[in-house]
């Protein structure tokens, strides 16, 4: 089965997820090794170790986005 990745992005108070199907395997990818910080993911993913690697060429094809409004604190 392919693999489908998602992109984050913040805007007018939601949260828009733009899903991508890229036709790759794990075969296709070079794994390496990073640091990634970033203010919004943090509380979500706290000291989970980023997953990262490397693909020389891959083609995708865009299958969907969504809004998820932000609720009031």
């Amino acid at each position: 089965m392919p693999a489908s990745r998602a992109q984050l992005s913040s805007q007018l108070r939601r949260t828009t997820r733009q899903e991508i199907q890229l036709g790759l395997g794990p075969a296709d990818c070079d794994a390496l090794e990073g640091r990634f910080e970033s203010r919004m993911l943090g509380p979500i993913v706290g000291d989970a170790r980023p997953l990262m690697f490397r693909v020389a060429r891959v083609g995708f094809r865009f299958t969907g986005q969504a809004h998820d409004p932000w609720t009031e604190a």
